[in-house]
């Protein structure tokens, strides 16, 4: 296959060569041919690194002889391959508008999407504002109900207060007191009266006197500042104590005990010789339902005053002599009935 060519290309260029104008069959025409042989048999005698050059070199030829073929190939081909490049930029220009479209669509939902977070967002602080507004109105509201509740509480105790200090007014300047009078000593009856008197505004519950008399003959008696140290059971002529109860007792209207002292000397008592001692205690309702007990301690002694020559009956220290008297008398054992005359 590669000498057909060379072949070829070698009588082309002998017949290059024998081209003259003259006649073909002369002497120099015949040792053209002869010589045309010999280049011939000299080419095929070249060795292969010869030939391998010979054949490039002829295709070097060939391709600078068909120059113009294999440029215009060469643009057709970069023309078709311009035209499927076009296509394919065209196919991928246009899937990169629609994605470019399918990407401001996302584009424009995202922001949609944004827009409605961004309102919801708002929307939400907006709650929460108005939540904290009515939470802080609340807790105001419930601060200001405090403050009323404590100052209701405040004002039902003040009002409390005030009916109770009312009430205790109204108790302490209206209920009974009951107290004693000064006693009366009947030397002739031999009996020493006590009353007992309401001074209050109303009728007194229940009452009970209780007492302890006692009459002492001594040397000593006038000494009034001696007598709870110096009277001894050996001075006490008479002793006893007793109870005596009443209903009430009215504004205005005493009642009175009488005791009686058997061994009661007048002489005695005008000289000083002899003393009579009447001490106790009266327990006590005040007229007012639910109320507790009162208490009133009274305390008596008999006393000749020199200046005025007289027998008086003159208070004494309940505290000192009522324990002095119980003493003696054994209380709360030995209690008598006899020795007083009936209550009024």
């Amino acid at each position: 296959m590669i000498d057909d060519p060379i072949h070829g290309d070698v009588k082309a260029v002998g017949s290059s060569e024998k081209h003259h104008d003259g006649p073909k069959s002369t002497p120099t025409s015949e040792s053209s041919a002869s010589s045309g042989k010999e280049a011939e048999s000299h080419i095929y005698a070249r060795t292969a690194s010869d030939k391998l050059k010979y054949s490039f070199s002829n295709v070097s030829v060939w391709f600078r002889r068909d120059a113009g073929f294999w440029t215009a190939a060469a643009t057709v081909l970069m023309a078709i391959t311009t035209i499927v490049y076009t296509h394919y930029a065209k196919k991928q220009w246009i899937e990169m508008q629609d994605s470019g479209k399918q990407t401001d669509r996302l584009l424009c939902l995202y922001q949609q999407q944004l827009a409605q977070l961004t309102k919801q967002a708002d929307d939400t602080g907006n709650l929460a504002v108005a939540a904290g507004k009515q939470a802080d109105a609340a807790g105001k509201q419930v601060y200001q109900a405090t403050i009323q509740a404590q100052a209701a509480k405040i004002s039902a105790v003040a009002a409390r207060n005030a009916a109770e200090t009312a009430n205790e007014s109204l108790h302490v300047s209206e209920r009974a007191y009951i107290v004693t009078g000064l006693p009366r000593l009947d030397t002739a009856q031999k009996s020493v009266v006590i009353p007992f008197i309401n001074t209050g505004h109303i009728p007194s519950g229940l009452i009970q006197v209780e007492k302890h008399e006692m009459l002492a003959n001594s040397d000593m008696v006038p000494d009034v500042n001696a007598v709870p140290h110096l009277l001894t059971t050996a001075d006490v002529a008479e002793k006893h104590w007793s109870r005596v109860h009443f209903q009430s007792i009215v504004p205005g209207t005493p009642q009175e005990i009488g005791i009686v002292f058997d061994q009661m000397s007048a002489d005695k008592l005008n000289s000083g010789m002899q003393l009579i001692l009447i001490a106790g205690q009266v327990s006590y309702n005040d007229g007012f339902d639910g109320s507790t007990q009162h208490r009133w301690l009274y305390c008596f002694r008999s006393l000749y005053v020199l200046r005025i020559k007289q027998l008086i009956m003159t208070p004494c220290d309940p505290d000192v002599f009522i324990p002095k008297l119980e003493l003696l008398d054994g209380y709360p054992n030995n209690e008598e009935k006899d020795n007083s005359l009936s209550p009024n």
